[in-house]
């Protein structure tokens, strides 16, 4: 049925349209039915087979989530951009959004945003969160990069907030509430290419809508991620494609 692990998408901006087009292309080809995005005050060139809805540039909330009791998860972040309103929005989104939630790049700094911080933010959460931070990002929600030991930092983080944090790396480490760390070491440096975590984002919300547990769905989507990129050519790969080489990687698999 295409209800089936349907993923909602809210990314993308009048700047930055391309995020939304990756992250939402990336959701499909992970297996998702159906695929909706709001982009805030813009309609991105997606896919035919993606659906939009779309909502105002500000102020945005309540028509994002409006139909969100039909999507068995939600990604918000990339490439939405950090005007106030925007920002403001972002957070709302997070905190009301009724499914589990990957909370990826302009949402994460919408997180830190406010004067109380990411901390009541996600630990007010009562479904589960999925954090995708790059090592400037962590330092945003945290007030400080990850040092030397990557593990207990991101241990740390995931005390204070409650929720499942993916920290990209040369070895992204996976690690959730219940004390347990995944390490996923597949792919290289061809996965440092602009739009390669919009990518990420969007196949790890297809995991989490198809059920998986917040942190395995964030290990095996940066896995598959790796595994995606190996099949591409050794010099010029672009995140677009990553996304048409994830069936083939999942398909290995099987």
């Amino acid at each position: 049925h295409k209800w089936h692990a349907a993923v909602k998408v809210i990314a993308g901006s009048p700047a930055m349209p391309g995020a939304a087009e990756l992250c939402t292309a990336a959701a499909a080809r992970g297996g998702s039915g159906l695929v909706s995005l709001s982009a805030p005050g813009c309609r991105p060139r997606t896919r035919s087979e993606i659906v939009q809805h779309p909502i105002p540039a500000g102020g945005f909330c309540a028509e994002a989530l409006s139909d969100i009791g039909r999507f068995a998860a939600l990604v918000i972040g990339p490439g939405l951009g950090r005007e106030d309103e925007t920002l403001t929005a972002t957070r709302e989104c997070i905190g009301e959004a009724s499914v589990p939630v990957v909370v990826d790049g302009d949402a994460l700094f919408a997180a830190s945003w406010s004067h109380e911080g990411a901390g009541p933010l996600f630990r007010d959460r009562e479904l589960p969160t999925v954090l995708t931070p790059h090592d400037g990002e962590f330092g945003l929600l945290t007030g400080e990069r990850p040092g030397d030991d990557r593990i207990a930092a991101v241990r740390a983080a995931v005390a204070e907030f409650d929720t499942t944090i993916l920290l990209k790396g040369p070895t992204t480490i996976v690690a959730s509430p219940g004390g347990q760390v995944l390490l996923v070491d597949r792919g290289d440096q061809r996965l440092a290419t602009a739009g390669s975590g919009d990518v990420l984002a969007g196949l790890i919300g297809a995991l989490l809508a198809a059920g998986i547990e917040p942190a395995r769905a964030a290990a095996a989507g940066a896995w598959l991620h790796g595994a995606a990129a190996d099949l591409g050519p050794e010099q010029g790969l672009l995140a677009g494609d990553i996304i048409e080489l994830i069936p083939l990687a999942i398909g290995a698999l099987v």
